[in-house]
């Protein structure tokens, strides 16, 4: 049986003897080199355990590590060691900063405009972002319809006096307001708009918003189309739930950056008349007519133009130079202009050619 005192001198005259066997063992014309760190790596997760796709792995340098797992629990346990500059391990920066998945690009061009119903005998359509006016078959005495999105419309708020009504077996409302819904409260566009005038809304089959009013200036000898006319019109159109079915003739190869399509001119069975394009007050606008136009740029917008067979073709770019406008011109694609439908392209393709 040893002491207590005997065990540390033991312990001591060994520790001692492994030094000075490690020392012996150095080649004499080479300094001795402190031990070197072990680099344990632990994989840590980066994201929530329901989404979790991708760990990355933490190193833990030490020149000792004991690892154990306890009641779910990861414990490191590490004997001091002295440490040393040690050099970058291969991999482990690649592997820190490599994604989950390869990154998707996203399209040059945004595009906002709302396309949601068709009428058939409608031809005209204006696609905004937000709203898609479409002017009404011939026959229907001076009206347009107006699509907006399930969200995008309250009649209580945007209708005085609204009070419901059935229109073709569906509920709706009737009240008035200003021509194209403008804000009464907008003060640029409020007094432009006129009086109100009598505005009837119910609901197509997918949930959006139709909105039918008279568009007739509100001048000398004007007269409201009453609720009762509007509702007979309304049951008439035969809405379908699904986006009209609209092209562009001609696909935009190259275009400033930054841009969205905000806007389109339309028509079932033509090509596109316009497409706008906007990037804060900037934008550019190409314009397609099958009549001769003159472009007159306005505010220093730099314009350009070229007649093709059958169509004049224009680029307006508000705060853009004359040069921008004419290398949007010069890469526009007019392959399929002369083409059947079939072959124009998508607004998405029309531009990000």
């Amino acid at each position: 049986m040893f002491t207590e005192t005997e065990l540390r001198e033991a312990m001591q005259h060994s520790a001692a003897r492994a030094d000075d066997l490690i020392a012996a063992e150095q080649p004499p014309s080479a300094p001795s080199r402190p031990s070197q760190a072990v680099d344990l790596y632990v994989p840590i997760d980066l994201v929530p355990e329901a989404g979790r796709e991708r760990r990355r792995w933490l190193p833990l340098a030490a020149a000792a590590v004991v690892v154990a797992v306890a009641g779910g629990g990861l414990f490191l346990a590490a004997k001091p060691a002295h440490h040393s500059p040690t050099s970058p391990q291969k991999g482990v920066a690649a592997a820190a900063g490599r994604p989950s998945s390869a990154a998707v690009a996203a399209p040059r061009t945004a595009i906002t405009i709302t396309n949601l119903v068709t009428i058939p005998g409608t031809n005209d359509y204006t696609l905004t972002t937000g709203t898609e006016t479409l002017n009404a078959p011939a026959g229907f005495g001076g009206t347009q319809v107006m699509a907006l999105p399930a969200g995008g419309f309250d009649p209580a708020k945007a209708l005085t006096d609204p009070h419901p009504v059935t229109v073709n077996g569906t509920n709706g409302y009737a009240g008035k307001a200003l021509i194209y819904l403008i804000d009464p409260n907008d003060p640029g566009q409020a007094s432009k708009a006129g009086r109100p005038r009598n505005t009837l809304a119910w609901r197509a089959g997918d949930g959006s918003w139709l909105v039918l009013q008279n568009i007739m200036a509100d001048g000398d000898g004007f007269v409201d189309v009453p609720v009762a006319t509007l509702i007979h019109e309304a049951s008439q159109l035969k809405v379908q739930a699904s986006p009209a079915p609209l092209r562009s003739g001609y696909r935009a190869r190259w275009l400033p950056a930054g841009l969205t399509l905000t806007s389109a001119l339309a028509s079932v069975g033509h090509p596109a008349l316009s497409l706008t394009l906007t990037a804060g007050r900037k934008s550019i606008d190409i314009q397609l007519s099958t009549v001769a136009t003159n472009v007159v740029p306005l505010g220093g917008a730099g314009t350009a133009s070229k007649h093709i067979p059958g169509y004049w073709i224009s680029v307006i770019g508000t705060g853009y130079d004359r040069a921008t406008a004419q290398r949007v011109l010069d890469g526009l694609d007019l392959s399929r202009l002369h083409g059947p439908q079939s072959g124009w392209w998508t607004f998405d393709q029309a531009v990000n050619g």
